[in-house]
């Protein structure tokens, strides 16, 4: 089932459907839009629910990508699937292992040059390490200097007065960061 009705689920737990129902308006999930285009892109059959359902089932199967976890509500449990966490591995990329799509700049590792882009209708593209370093988040993750952060409370039960030396705090330059 690519699908669940919001009624069937309990109270408490969003679910975030892959297809679009029948009859159903506007545009489907992101997931079925980049399934559809993915397929269309490397030249295969039309994309249908079924279809993305056994795709689904494999990564259920064998070394288990999606495992089935219980999720509680306010009054039921449900079980639905989730990636695997013990599968997951965080790798450093190598220079020569990040691309691009010059188009809408998704970005994916060990792929090809030329490669169809699974958002839109480019393709994967080397992306230049000079381009990496300009990127804030990457520069941000280079830096030798760590700035924590720093969470407090944001809400109508502070005072007014806490509520600005919050926003203070907030909005003043990291300790030792020589700043003013």
């Amino acid at each position: 089932m690519t699908r669940l009705d919001r009624d069937q689920i309990p109270v408490g737990i969003t679910v975030y459907n892959v297809w679009r129902g029948p009859k159903g308006g506007g545009r489907g999930p992101r997931i079925e839009q980049r399934f559809k285009r993915l397929l269309d892109r490397l030249g295969g059959v039309q994309g249908t629910d079924e279809l993305l359902l056994d795709v689904l089932k494999f990564l259920a199967g064998g070394p288990r990508f999606l495992v089935p976890v219980k999720l509680y509500g306010t009054t039921k449990t449900h079980s639905l699937l989730q990636v695997n966490a013990d599968l997951v591995q965080i790798a450093l990329l190598e220079p020569a292992d990040r691309f691009r799509c010059g188009v809408c700049n998704v970005r994916l590792p060990w792929v090809a040059p030329g490669t169809p882009c699974p958002a839109c209708h480019g393709s994967l593209q080397p992306w230049d390490p000079a381009e990496v370093e300009q990127n804030r988040y990457a520069r941000r993750i280079l830096t030798s200097t760590l700035h924590p952060l720093v969470a407090g409370e944001h809400t109508a039960q502070i005072t007014g007065e806490e509520r600005i030396e919050l926003e203070d705090a907030f909005k003043a330059p990291p300790p030792g960061s020589g700043a003013h």
